[in-house]
């Protein structure tokens, strides 16, 4: 299983002409906060996020990577993160019109069972970026959801106010899913000039 950790920007997309200096500001400081903590680990953006990349090779496990999503957490210019399994479109081929999506349904189950709390309600959010996918975003929710009423304690949906959301996002080099969003402090990236 490949991991990732998903960084959404705060105020940044509200500065026009100057949004690529505060996303590579942003970028830097976060390669500057994992150098910090012994981390090398590449640090990509991609249109309105930017990701990291964890390495592959079984030297770092979720709970390395978690404690990571929450140092990074207190940097500002960073609105939510969130760390997510990856699944790469190269491996499994989501795109093509026979894919076999049984390994989206079990990593989803498996965190359907790893979050359940009784009385509490669920949601499931799919963004489909690349829409060669081909299941619309509607369907594969209503998919998702059916897997995991019939193989979790899960019972009740609630669209509005879950109390816990399932997110899978569906890129053309392959797909995250996640389940739980760390806030931010917001603000601008430290070292961004506060006027240009």
């Amino acid at each position: 299983m490949q991991y990732r950790i998903i960084v959404q920007f705060a105020e940044l997309a509200l500065k026009g002409k100057n949004r690529h200096r505060f996303i590579k500001r942003l970028r830097k400081n976060i390669k500057d906060k994992l150098k910090s903590l012994d981390y090398e680990w590449p640090v990509k953006a991609i249109h309105d996020r930017i990701y990291v990349q964890v390495p592959g090779d079984d030297t770092v496990d979720e709970q390395t990577a978690k404690q990571a999503v929450r140092e990074l957490s207190r940097l500002p210019g960073i609105a939510w993160l969130s760390f997510v399994y990856w699944l790469s479109e190269h491996q499994f081929k989501f795109l093509s019109q026979q894919a076999d999506l049984t390994v989206i349904h079990d990593l989803v189950k498996r965190l359907a069972n790893d979050k359940y709390q009784p009385d509490h309600s669920f949601a499931v959010r799919v963004k489909r970026r690349d829409k060669q996918f081909p299941i619309s975003s509607q369907n594969f929710e209503q998919q998702i959801a059916t897997t995991i009423l019939q193989n979790s304690d899960w019972q009740k949906v609630d669209l509005t106010r879950p109390d816990q959301t399932f997110y899978v996002d569906i890129a053309s080099d392959g797909v995250s899913v996640h389940c739980d969003k760390v806030i931010g402090v917001g603000g601008l990236p430290v070292g961004s000039p506060a006027r240009y």
